[in-house]
């Protein structure tokens, strides 16, 4: 869609027919916490199920958020993530205002998943495959062509 927006550009730093993306606020939230929409899909691998959903005193259902407490020692096993039951306040699909269920249970600063990736032997195992980097298979990442088996490269 095209849109025309009439805003003060004293300084000109906008420029005639400048494409821009543009965000408007609707409403607005205090004192919520902030967490990637992703958050409220991931699902453990390990259960393969969500966490329950209970109801609020409000009757609405709430949503869950996976946390992992960052305090873990070092070479201990890594914690593993619990569920939080939050309310979702907004959300615009990037991100989305929550409250915690259970008073204290999420707070700013904490390591909320938003997915998880298994991998198996050494690190050197991995160094020069580039669809390790960031463990997901991308299809936008750029393919490096690979030498025939068993044959030269081609030149």
């Amino acid at each position: 869609y095209t849109v025309e927006i009439d805003v003060i550009n004293d300084d000109l730093a906008l420029l005639p027919y400048l494409t821009a993306s543009v965000e408007f606020e609707t409403r607005r939230e205090r004192g919520a916490l902030a967490v990637p929409s992703r958050a409220l899909r991931w699902v453990p691998a390990s259960t393969g199920a969500a966490a329950p959903r209970t109801a609020p005193a409000n009757g609405a259902p709430s949503d869950t958020v996976w946390v992992v407490d960052a305090n873990a020692t070092a070479g201990a096993a890594p914690p593993s993530p619990r569920p939080v039951a939050v309310e979702v306040l907004l959300n615009n699909g990037s991100l989305a205002a929550v409250r915690p269920m259970e008073a204290g249970a999420l707070s700013e600063g904490l390591q909320v998943v938003v997915r998880e990736e298994f991998v198996s032997g050494s690190p050197s195992d991995f160094a020069s495959d580039a669809s390790s980097a960031g463990g997901s298979n991308n299809p936008f990442l750029p393919k490096m062509p690979r030498p025939p088996r068993g044959g030269a490269a081609p030149h």
